[in-house]
């Protein structure tokens, strides 16, 4: 490709050796050459073959070169273009500005789906069509897969995951999870559902083996290993809009609320300012899907205890351990098996996608809400006091005074040894615990009735 358009510049017709003039040409040549061209976030991008795809900067100066020494006709004389590093750069600058080819935000809104080589899966109304290449589907990922013939369930591939959650009364809700999780990421819509997929348990138990397996359903270029204790530099950003999905094993804890809110804004796809190295800042919206693995819940550092924090995770436990067992098997002979029914289990994550679009929110197996629960209350002291020591309560005739409510929460966290704070402290968390407050008679009361000591959990017992 590269090749092809060096030889069509070197062909191109030129009137003036002038930046200006020169990026117009290349501009004119690419649409000779291409199915379709635009700059759009910072960068240029070509549509072949079903896919848009976006070209190095570093590659694109190096194709400029062929520009150098080409003849032009000034007057009656003939002159040649003399290239300098800097008039390169000054191209290059030049064509990201050039009107005819400048979309800015074009690939913030595209046709959610996946681009096979014979057409694309597209997502719509809860369900997947097949439709045939189009570059107003904005596609920026395409799978070495025919669409298959029909949209079978991966036998393999569900065996596996039969296998790997065997013990688990919620087994079939957690291989639903997986289905939808992946089906989003693939087509690009993960980012509606603000969901990062995080996978617990001790080791040896599957969880780097379900990472492979899942990666391998992406395209390599487009699967990613970016920690967010790095995505305070903008080129980190900006490498994660060509990143599909992100798969860390370390844990995300947010030092600072403006580095939660930038976690926040990049796992919902909200705007985020980016910057390609020695390139002008850009804003965009990622698509890319995230999934961490640990062996233990991580904290949150910045002291982000509500709702919205734990929402922002689908806990995924992992209980087996599978390194004594007779069932073992290579975890490489495991993965070359899979890859057989490659085409097929990305459709069938894509019904699984189907499937989450139409319910608007992701199957959220039973051992993933105690999971939460649990964790909760491990990281915020004001979560793990309710669920402890009170009774939340609906009918405001119920409803606690604050001041006795903090007055047991201090004994409480005594008793305990957690940290205590300021009634005024205890207010904000309740608030972002979703418990309701109401003001009476000049004082303040919560939807929280106090146990009798006898039934404090962890405390007496």
């Amino acid at each position: 490709m590269m090749q092809d358009l060096i030889d069509a510049l070197q062909q191109c017709e030129i009137t003036d050796s002038g930046e200006v003039s020169l990026s117009r040409s290349v501009a004119l040549t690419m649409q000779d050459l291409f199915e379709d061209v635009c700059v759009s976030n910072g960068s240029i991008w070509i549509y072949e073959k079903g896919l848009w795809g976006r070209l190095d900067h570093q590659d694109m100066l190096s194709v400029l070169h062929a520009l150098n020494g080409k003849a032009f006709a000034k007057g009656d004389s003939l002159k040649s273009v003399s290239l300098s590093s800097g008039k390169v750069k000054g191209i290059y600058e030049s064509l990201l500005l050039c009107r005819e080819l400048r979309r800015e935000g074009y690939f913030n809104d595209f046709v959610p789906g996946v681009a096979f080589l014979d057409g694309f899966l597209r997502l719509k109304d809860g369900k997947v069509f097949k439709e045939a290449h189009s570059p107003e589907h904005r596609c920026t990922m395409g799978v070495e897969e025919n669409i298959p013939d029909a949209f079978a369930e991966p036998t393999l591939f569900v065996e596996f995951l039969e296998e790997l959650f065997k013990p688990d009364e919620d087994k079939a809700s957690k291989i639903q999870f997986i289905q939808e999780w992946v089906g989003a990421a693939l087509c690009g819509t993960s980012t509606k559902y603000a969901r990062a997929a995080l996978m617990v348990g001790k080791g040896g138990n599957g969880k780097s083996l379900l990472a492979s397996a899942i990666s391998n359903l992406f395209p390599d270029h487009m699967v990613g290993s970016s920690s967010p204790a790095r995505w305070d530099k903008e080129y980190n950003i900006a490498a994660l809009q060509d990143v599909r999905l992100n798969v860390v094993s370390e844990l995300p804890e947010h030092d600072t609320a403006a580095s939660a809110d930038l976690y926040k804004a990049v796992l919902s796809g909200d705007l985020v300012s980016a910057r390609m190295p020695y390139g002008r800042p850009y804003s965009y919206k990622p698509r890319t899907a995230h999934l961490y693995s640990a062996n233990s819940l991580p904290s949150s550092a910045s002291g982000d205890h509500s709702y919205g924090f734990y929402r922002r995770w689908g806990l995924l436990s992992l209980n087996r351990c599978f390194i004594n067992s007779p069932s073992r098997r290579d975890p490489r002979e495991i993965l070359e098996t899979l890859k057989k029914e490659r085409g097929v289990i990305i459709a069938w994550a894509l019904q699984g996608a189907a499937a989450l679009e139409a319910r608007g929110d992701y199957i959220i197996p039973g051992s993933t809400q105690e999971l939460e629960k649990e964790w909760r209350a491990d990281t915020d002291s004001v979560q793990d006091f309710i669920q402890s020591c009170c009774k939340v309560v609906e009918s405001e005739d119920d409803y606690e005074f604050l001041k006795c409510v903090y007055d047991f929460f201090k004994e409480w966290a005594n008793l305990v040894g957690r940290r205590p704070m300021s009634n005024r402290a205890l207010k904000k968390r309740l608030d972002s615990n979703n418990i309701p407050t109401i003001r009476r008679g000049g004082q303040v009361k919560c939807a929280l009735n106090i146990r009798d000591r006898s039934d404090w959990s962890d405390v007496l017992h």
